[in-house]
C-alpha cells in the first residue's frame, strides 16, 4: 500500500511502486523514517540546504542569488537547531543512561529491565499502552516486584531501545521481545501484561510462545475488530483521528530533529488523570521520559498505527489479530471497565452514541475468545480505560492472586 500518500502527501496517485510483499509498505517511505529517526538528520538536511545555496550562486540572475542566501540562512540556522538537538540528546543520556540492559536481537537493541526473585513462580512482563516505554508501567512493577520477577521490556523506538528496522509491525515486535528475554537470560513462565495497545503486543507475545506463558492479562486490550467493524460514523472518525495524530506526530519528529520541542498541555478534562499518572510513576521516573525527546519515539508509533487503519490491517491482520481459540490452554484475563454510555445514551436520545456503544461494550471482551479457559474483570464503578494509573491496587490484587496460585 502507497501509505506515504496519506502520511505525506507526496504520492497522490498509484504511481508509486510498492513493494509486492505481503504487510510491506513502500520502501522509500521506510528509508525516509530510517533516515529521521537519527539524531543527526538534521545535520544532513542543513548540509543539503547549504549545498542547494552555494550552487544557486554559480547561476547566473538575481533570483538564483537571492534564492541562494535563503537557503544558506535557512541552512545556518537548521544547522544551529539540529547541534542543539544533539547537545540536549547527550545530556538527556548522560543524566538517564539505561538502567537495565541492552540487549541485541538482530542489528538493534531492546532495553531490558528486570528486578525482584522469581522464587519458582512466574515473572511479569509488562507492555503500556500506545506505543510507549515500558517505564510507563513503573508504579506497577514497583509494587510487583517484591513479590516475583518484574519485567519492563521498551518496545523497538521506546525509552532507551533502537527503534529498529522500518515498517514496525505488532507481530515482528512480538518476536523481538522473546528473543529479548531469551538472550538476557529471562526464563519463563510468564504472566504477560498489557494495557490498550500493549495489550495486542501481550497477546500476539504469548500466541507465539504458549509454552512459556502462565497467563495473559489484558488490561482494556485494543483489539483491531473495535476499529475495523465499527459503526460507519465511528470508523470515518477513527480513521481521521488516526491519520491526523500521524501528520501532527510527523511534524513533531521533524520538528524535533532541530531543537524544537513543544510541550504539549493537557486537555483541562484530564487534568486530574495526568496529575494522577505523575503521582504514581514518581518524578525520577517521569523525568526519564525526557529520553524519548527524539524524532524515533514518534516515528516508531507513527508506524505502528498503521496496524490501525483498515488499508493496512488487512495486510498485517493473519499476523496480528489474534483470533479465537489462539491462546486455547492459557489463562487469560480479560480486565476493562464497565460502559455506562449506553444509559446515556439511552437518556440522550443519541442513536450513533448509542450503537457505538452497543458494539464497543462486547469488542471489549473480544479477547474472551481467545481462550476457553478466559475470564472477565470489571474495573470499579467511575475508572475508564486508564484505570491501570485510577486504581493500580486492582492490578495488584489480579497479579498477586495469580503468582499466588503457582506457589
Amino acid at each position: 500500500m502507497c501509505s506515504i500518500r496519506s502520511l505525506l502527501g507526496l504520492c497522490p496517485g498509484r504511481s508509486c511502486v510498492c513493494s509486492a510483499e505481503k504487510g510491506a509498505v513502500k520502501p522509500m517511505r521506510s528509508w525516509l523514517f530510517a533516515f529521521l529517526s537519527r539524531d543527526w538528520a538534521g545535520l544532513v538536511v542543513a548540509g543539503i540546504l547549504a549545498l542547494f545555496g552555494a550552487g544557486s550562486f554559480a547561476l547566473a540572475g538575481d533570483w538564483t542569488a537571492t534564492s541562494g542566501w535563503v537557503m544558506i540562512g535557512a541552512a545556518v540556522v537548521s544547522f544551529s537547531g539540529a547541534a542543539r538537538h544533539l547537545i540536549c540528546v547527550s545530556r538527556v543520556r548522560q543524566r538517564h543512561p539505561p538502567p537495565g540492559r541492552m540487549v541485541d536481537v538482530g542489528g538493534y537493541r531492546l532495553h531490558v529491565f528486570a528486578e525482584g526473585d522469581s522464587h519458582g513462580r512466574p515473572s511479569i512482563v509488562w507492555f503500556p499502552g500506545a506505543h510507549g516505554g515500558a517505564f510507563a508501567l513503573h508504579h506497577l512493577h514497583r509494587r510487583m516486584r517484591t513479590l516475583t520477577r518484574s519485567i519492563l521490556v521498551d518496545r523497538p523506538g521506546a525509552m532507551w531501545s533502537d527503534v529498529g528496522p522500518f515498517p514496525i509491525r505488532t507481530a515482528v515486535e512480538a518476536d523481538a521481545v522473546l528473543r529479548a528475554l531469551d538472550i538476557s537470560g529471562e526464563g519463563g513462565p510468564f504472566i504477560f501484561v498489557g494495557h490498550s495497545l500493549g495489550g495486542l503486543l501481550a497477546a500476539n507475545v504469548a500466541k507465539r510462545r504458549p509454552d512459556l506463558t502462565a497467563a495473559v492479562v489484558l488490561l482494556d486490550a485494543t483489539h483491531p475488530d473495535g476499529i475495523f467493524f465499527g459503526p460507519r460514523l465511528f470508523r470515518a472518525r477513527s480513521q481521521s483521528v488516526f491519520r491526523a495524530q500521524q501528520r501532527q506526530m510527523m511534524i513533531r519528529a521533524c520538528a524535533r530533529l532541530f531543537g524544537l520541542y513543544n510541550r504539549t498541555q493537557a486537555p483541562e478534562a484530564m487534568s486530574g488523570l495526568v496529575a494522577k499518572i505523575y503521582a504514581e510513576l514518581g518524578s525520577d521516573v517521569f523525568a526519564a521520559g525526557a529520553v524519548e525527546r527524539n524524532s524515533r519515539s514518534l516515528l516508531a508509533t507513527i508506524s505502528i498505527y498503521d496496524e490501525l487503519l483498515p488499508k493496512h490491517l488487512t495486510e498485517v491482520a493473519e499476523e496480528t489479530v489474534v483470533y479465537d481459540r489462539d491462546l486455547e490452554g492459557l489463562k487469560v484475563l480479560v480486565v476493562a471497565p464497565r460502559d455506562e454510555g449506553i444509559k446515556e445514551s439511552l437518556a440522550a436520545g443519541d442513536a450513533e452514541t448509542l450503537k457505538l456503544c452497543r458494539f464497543s461494550v462486547p469488542v471489549r471482551d473480544r479477547y474472551l475468545a481467545t481462550s476457553s479457559t478466559s475470564r472477565r474483570i470489571y474495573s470499579p464503578e467511575g475508572t475508564g480505560h486508564n484505570f491501570p494509573y485510577e486504581t493500580p491496587e486492582l492490578v495488584v490484587e489480579i497479579l498477586s492472586e495469580l503468582v499466588g496460585a503457582h506457589l
